[in-house]
């Protein structure tokens, strides 16, 4: 009798194991495909130049030769 309990136990943990495996795994792939940026590629110079615009003038600038000028020389640029 006591075999038995004992393989039945043996069983049900078993079968828990393999629940918590595929549901863990499960989870995780679908939080990592809904994310957005996961399968994006990211210009990350574009993003340091819109960083040091907008440290540079708070992000007033609009024309790209203002943002050229702010980005040569931050320090003698005047900002509005």
């Amino acid at each position: 009798m006591v075999d038995d309990w004992r393989y039945m136990s043996l069983l049900f943990d078993r079968l828990l194991l393999y629940i918590y495996a595929i549901v863990t795994l499960a989870g995780t792939l679908a939080i990592l495909m809904n994310s957005p940026h996961i399968f994006t590629e990211f210009d990350q110079q574009a993003f340091k130049q819109e960083v040091a615009i907008e440290r540079c003038c708070k992000g007033g600038l609009t024309d790209a030769s203002e943002r050229q000028a702010c980005l040569d020389d931050p320090a003698a640029f005047k900002c509005a």
